[in-house]
């Protein structure tokens, strides 16, 4: 169980979450060895996210959510991310730098986060993450070796 506010999250739940998430990253082309940037506050989807890397064999770049600019423009090129998660907040700082053909997938601001950080509508500019996983069944291939 992993716990998250009030909130208690079977392990499962973020297991099933994570699958979707890989199965996701693998239709947008995402391979073993690829970076996937995360620009999120510690929270349930960086899990999943993370998770779901390991399944495949990509390599999660978490990137420090208080950069902007020049900052976090060289952190995602220099790492050569395929995608782009980034939560409700930090969709224009990331649209601002992102390089061409990179997708960006929002990620909705958990009320937990809220709570601390402030109101972070939806933009409604980019995919939202429980979209993109949505139309996935969990991948289930078997990996065959660690990035």
């Amino acid at each position: 169980m992993v716990s998250y506010g009030e909130r208690e999250i079977p392990h499962e739940v973020l297991r099933i979450e994570a699958a979707r998430t890989a199965a996701g990253l693998v239709a947008a082309g995402v391979r073993h060895g690829d970076r996937v940037a995360l620009v999120l506050r510690n929270e349930p989807t960086f899990l999943s996210l993370s998770a779901a890397c390991a399944l495949i064999g990509a390599v999660p770049v978490p990137v420090n959510w208080h950069w902007h600019g020049l900052e976090l423009g060289h952190v995602i090129r220099h790492s050569d991310s395929r995608v782009v998660f980034a939560h409700s907040d930090f969709v224009a700082n990331v649209e601002e730098i992102r390089p061409e053909g990179v997708p960006l997938v929002e990620v909705p601001v958990p009320s937990e986060l809220t709570a601390y950080y402030g109101a972070a509508p939806v933009t409604g500019r980019r995919p939202l993450f429980a979209d993109w996983i949505g139309a996935h069944e969990p991948y289930a291939e078997p990996l065959d070796a660690a990035p």
